[in-house]
């Protein structure tokens, strides 16, 4: 597990999941996403934009990517 992964209990605290996560990106913002390969590959948040988006949700974003992010 990831948390495993992490000694800081206070960074621990931190972790959550995609889902939740895209919920700290609103309308307007400008969204850079970077990584190689599959390491830091940011797929499960545009997908979760993604289904905002589908259910009607109202908004639009700036989306910069970094290095091959596939």
């Amino acid at each position: 597990m990831v948390e495993a992964m992490i000694e800081n209990p206070t960074l621990r605290s931190k972790l959550t999941d995609a889902k939740e996560a895209s919920l700290y990106i609103k309308d307007g913002m400008t969204v850079a996403m970077g990584g190689y390969t599959s390491c830091g590959y940011p797929k499960a948040i545009a997908t979760e934009l993604v289904k905002r988006k589908l259910a009607g949700e109202n908004f639009q974003n700036n989306l910069i990517t970094g290095a091959n992010v596939g």
